[in-house]
């Protein structure tokens, strides 16, 4: 197994981690789409450039682990192993209330809301949803089974558990969303080497 920890080379709004023919794992800054939006082209994809592409992607206001495909059957492998769950992936996050020390699992389906509702993604609604989550001292490690979109976000609020930074879901404010992709591991999607990355995160450092 080829295990990574830290950055090696720095670049605006992102870091990389490592680099080969295949792929390119980075560490997001948050602020930054993964890929554009509509009308919104700045990205984690359209910043690197290329011809990368992006078998899964963070939030924009998560920060942490991305890995980006360098050719069509790259991305193709990883998309599979994203879907079928091969790849283990954590983040570290930070509530208020924090949840009592211990651990646990949130089962609670998560969804799109009618148009005309605000928050448009919410808990009890849509498709089944599943969040391990352990408290560590000051920070949550989560483990997201399934693949929601604001999974995590959606289930900590459901629980009165808010991430700190995420008004948008009764979170107090914050410079920042406090989520962060802490440590991805999957096979490489051509040797099929076991890799395993971790990044660091300081959520009150500006």
């Amino acid at each position: 197994m080829l295990c990574i920890v830290g950055a090696s080379l720095a670049a605006s709004s992102y870091r990389i981690l490592f680099s080969d023919s295949s792929i390119l794992v980075v560490d997001k800054d948050p602020g930054l789409l993964t890929v554009p939006g509509i009308g919104k082209p700045d990205c984690l994809v359209s910043r690197i450039g290329g011809g990368v592409s992006a078998p899964h992607r963070l939030d924009r206001d998560t920060s942490g682990l991305v890995v980006l495909a360098k050719s069509r059957e790259a991305h193709r492998v990883l998309s599979m192993a994203f879907q079928n769950r091969e790849v283990d992936k954590e983040y570290l996050g930070v509530s208020h209330p924090m949840p009592p020390v211990g651990r646990g699992v949130i089962d609670v389906p998560v969804g799109k809301a009618p148009p005309a509702e605000f928050p448009r993604i919410r808990a009890g609604i849509g498709r089944p949803a599943l969040t391990e989550w352990q408290r560590d001292g000051d920070l949550l490690r989560l483990r997201p089974i399934t693949g929601r979109p604001q999974q995590i976000r959606v289930h900590l609020a459901s629980r009165g558990w808010p991430l700190v930074g995420d008004e948008l879901h009764g979170g107090v404010p914050h410079h920042r969303l406090c989520l962060h992709a802490f440590s991805l591991k999957f096979k490489h999607p051509m040797s099929h080497q076991q890799l395993s990355f971790e990044a660091d995160c300081d959520f009150f450092h500006r």
